[in-house]
């Protein structure tokens, strides 16, 4: 199929879109390899690596002042790297584009 203009949402815009998030969800993986979600587990909340530890359990408990230390005696299974991905995670979360009219 060839294209047949290179106005707004011809089908090379839509090409090119794709692939971005292609990429997009490739990097997205890979940044947050820690970061699960399975229907079968916590109804597909955010998790920690499969289990049901839900992300934002941890975040949580941070925001209100616990130290890793303590999160990693409630939860002997998590690892400082968990935690660290869980507020990567959180972080990356709350980037908001505003755009006004």
């Amino acid at each position: 199929m060839s294209c047949l203009g290179h106005g707004r949402g011809c089908c090379c815009e839509v090409e090119i879109r794709t692939e971005e998030w292609l990429q997009y969800k490739r990097e997205e993986e890979s940044m947050f390899d820690r970061i699960t979600f399975d229907r079968q587990i916590m109804g597909g909340r955010a998790c920690i690596r499969g289990m049901r530890i839900p992300v934002s359990v941890i975040v949580g408990q941070v925001a209100h002042g616990a130290a890793w230390d303590e999160v990693l005696r409630e939860y002997p299974d998590l690892e400082r790297d968990d935690i660290q991905q869980s507020l990567e995670y959180a972080a990356w979360l709350t980037q908001e584009e505003v755009r006004t009219a």
